[in-house]
């Protein structure tokens, strides 16, 4: 059962991405994504809300997801090809170098003297500004590594792969990294 914040929303990572895994993509309408012929709520006072689309409009938010990341490393939250995504070497996020893209992509960091389990897992549509951000807030012992996506255009789309990773890691570590929520 969750008893917090932190679990619930780990533990829902968890289904998604098993949900991922086996079924192939993400439930429908999560991540922001809408159900094709629908348009989404602006979620403003503006009265704007959601429901069929009229003839002739469209709605950006209903293009599909991605598929379900390789989970033949699943249980390695450090390797190189953790998830089957091309990880970047560690690195100290004390030093952020200007070789990091600013370009879309997914980063994961931990502490040198942690257990086995990441701290964060994020996504973001400029490494290098994400990174130099969690530079700032976080001791000299924290390191980090990053991989860049392809075909990500979308937030949906990095908020896809973002949870089937938290969610990956919950089922390794039986918790969400420390930090996530």
């Amino acid at each position: 059962m969750a008893e917090d914040t932190q679990d619930r929303k780990g533990l829902e990572a968890a289904l998604i991405a098993v949900h991922r895994r086996n079924i192939g993509r993400s439930p429908t309408a999560n991540f922001g994504r809408m159900i094709p012929g629908y348009r989404q709520s602006s979620y403003s006072c503006d009265g704007d809300v959601g429901g069929p689309l009229a003839p002739g409009e469209s709605e950006p938010n209903s293009e599909p997801g991605v598929g379900p990341l390789d989970w033949s490393n699943a249980d390695s939250l450090f390797a190189d090809d953790w998830m089957g995504l091309n990880w970047k070497p560690p690195r100290r996020l004390a030093a952020v170098p200007p070789t990091v893209p600013a370009s879309d992509g997914l980063y994961r960091i931990w502490n040198s003297d942690s257990d086995d389990c990441l701290h964060y897992i994020g996504m973001s549509s400029n490494l290098k500004s994400r990174l130099q951000t969690h530079r700032r807030e976080r001791d000299g012992k924290s390191y980090y590594s990053y991989a860049q996506l392809d075909n990500h255009d979308a937030l949906h789309k990095r908020q896809e792969v973002e949870t089937e990773l938290i969610g990956a890691h919950w089922l390794e570590c039986e918790r969400a990294p420390t930090d996530q929520f």
